[in-house]
């Protein structure tokens, strides 16, 4: 070939191209239709209200808290009977720029296991609830005492001079039902004593009694002392010292 011309003849035909053999379309596998059942929301997706117990002398004071603007709040114990407004208080919301609901309820000393039920109104005027929040007196007091112990740890124990030196530890005592056992090192960083605690009373929980002695005798030249704290529920607490 020059230039484009050939010079024997006509080029030579391509040979034809062999047919593809036809594609087998491919089959997909589909999991056959399945319903997946709807799962009603739990109280927490909806804001459920909340409870803060806290036992005193007089009984119990029960605290609602609840995410939502409300216009009332109402109570009742189990699931019969009528719910009792909770009123309210000399103080103004802003969000709903009205008198704001009560939160609390008082209940008495000797107040059973039960459930208390609590409805609102919300800032559209539309009820919600109610919603049942359980009432433990055993749990709730475990747990009221060992948050204030938390809170308290610089309160443990303290120093006193009368007739030598003295020791005390009646806030612990005060605060007993939610310990189960208390240990304490004199000079030294591991406390290796068991305090002597009254056993604790849930009719009057915080009074010591008066047979109690809610301290300890020191040496004169005693500079520090520890305390650890083992808790109901079996966890224990850091390691306070305490200087004189």
């Amino acid at each position: 070939m020059v230039d484009d011309v050939f010079l024997n003849g006509a080029a030579a035909k391509a040979p034809p191209e062999t047919a593809k053999p036809a594609e087998v379309p491919q089959k997909v596998a589909a999991m056959p239709p399945m319903s997946i059942p709807r799962v009603a929301p739990s109280n927490d997706s909806v804001n459920a209200p909340i409870a803060m117990f806290s036992r005193h002398n007089g009984g119990w004071t029960v605290v609602f808290s609840i995410a939502d603007p409300t216009l009332g709040i109402s109570w009742r114990m189990g699931d019969a009977g009528e719910f009792r407004e909770t009123g309210f208080i000399d103080t103004l919301d802003p969000r709903t720029r009205k008198r704001m609901p009560n939160p609390s309820i008082e209940l008495a000393a000797d107040a059973p296991a039960a459930t208390i039920q609590v409805r609102y109104v919300d800032a559209s005027g539309e009820l919600q609830g109610p919603f049942p929040i359980k009432f433990d007196p055993e749990a709730a007091l475990i747990r009221d005492q060992r948050k204030i112990l938390d809170m308290t740890a610089t309160s443990w124990l303290s120093f006193r001079e009368f007739n030598g030196l003295l020791v005390y530890y009646s806030h612990l005592m005060s605060y007993r039902c939610a310990i189960r056992e208390a240990r304490i090192g004199i000079d030294t960083a591991v406390p290796d004593k068991v305090l002597k605690m009254p056993p604790c009373d849930p009719r009057d929980p915080s009074v010591i009694p008066h047979e109690a002695q809610p301290y300890l005798k020191l040496a004169p030249s005693t500079q520090f002392v520890s305390v650890e704290l083992t808790y109901r529920d079996g966890s224990i607490s850091e390691i306070k010292s305490f200087r004189r």
